[in-house]
């Protein structure tokens, strides 16, 4: 299916000089050097389209439109295009992938840890502490494993029932 996508994309980059070199026979001129201008201007989007495949090539292609013609922005945009996402590195390399799973139990046992602190001590910077921790993960990966959410979810159900106790 790959090799099928990339193949049409060769059938659309064929077809840019072929209507440059019919537009030139005819006279046109105009729309030749406009073809032959714009190709490379547009590079940079086209790579992070075609050839990494960014999940943020919008981002590119609007930079590169409107900052190309500066020549270090087109150079900038060029080499965006070019860096491949984080996401697909680590995905190619074992190795990464499995530094990577480490780093996250790392930071589940983290959590863990000032889950237990801050349920024993009662004190508001370790509170403060575990909620940075929280948020920082959920930045990082998405969401929170089912165990920490549920330990998350009673400690403040028990800290909302200590301050009704406390209150009346």
């Amino acid at each position: 299916m790959q090799k099928r996508i990339q193949g049409s994309y060769l059938i659309a980059f064929a077809v840019f000089p072929i209507v440059g070199i019919y537009a030139l026979v005819i006279g046109s001129s105009a729309v030749f050097w406009i073809l032959l201008l714009l190709i490379p201007y547009i590079a940079p989007t086209l790579v992070a389209i075609l050839y990494t495949k960014k999940r943020r090539w919008k981002e590119i292609a609007f930079w590169n439109v409107f900052f190309g013609l500066t020549g270090i922005g087109w150079l900038i945009c060029f080499l965006w295009a070019c860096k491949p996402d984080s996401e697909d590195v680590i995905r190619q390399s074992p190795r990464l992938q499995a530094l990577h799973a480490e780093l996250r139990a790392s930071r589940d046992a983290g959590i863990r840890l000032a889950l237990q602190k801050a349920g024993r001590s009662g004190f508001p910077e370790d509170q403060e502490r575990l909620n940075a921790m929280v948020a920082e993960y959920k930045s990082e990966y998405g969401t929170l494993p089912h165990a920490i959410r549920e330990s998350l979810e009673a400690q403040r159900s028990g800290a909302d029932a200590n301050k009704g106790g406390k209150d009346t």
